[in-house]
């Protein structure tokens, strides 16, 4: 009888680690690629970029989260189906951290950061990545 019932407690402790390892990773395990800025005019940018590869997207990517702060200024979420954003009411002057993330349907995974400076001069975007 005593066999019978630890046979019994390994499947489940099996079972339940089986679960448990099925569903470590199961948001999206890598970041966004090959981010580009385009500077549309000196008040707004055109951020693009490729998405998360096949092997660590752990399920279909559903949207992207996309996260801008200045330095006086919340972040701004924004979710987005696309693999582009405009961001907008951008000011002269001013560095931006932007933070960019694939969405499945388990949730939000890495986040890929990098500032974008704007010119205070000439008005004009300076399409300036560094990746944090």
């Amino acid at each position: 009888m005593n066999a019978t019932k630890n046979k019994l407690y390994t499947l489940i402790f099996l079972t339940k680690i089986l679960f448990i390892y099925n569903h470590i990773f199961v948001v999206p395990s890598g970041t966004v690629q090959e981010i580009l800025l385009e500077d549309n005019n000196f008040t707004s940018i055109t951020i693009s970029w490729q998405p998360v590869g096949c092997l660590q997207q752990n399920s279909p990517i559903t949207s992207y989260k996309v996260r801008y702060t200045e330095t006086s200024i919340t972040t701004r979420p924004i979710t987005t189906t696309d693999t582009s954003f405009v961001a907008t009411s951008l000011f002269p002057g001013t560095s931006y951290t932007f933070e960019i993330a694939a969405v499945n349907k388990d949730g939000v995974g890495p986040y890929q950061q990098f500032i974008a400076t704007t010119d205070q001069h000439a008005g004009i975007l300076i399409c300036f990545k560094k990746y944090l």
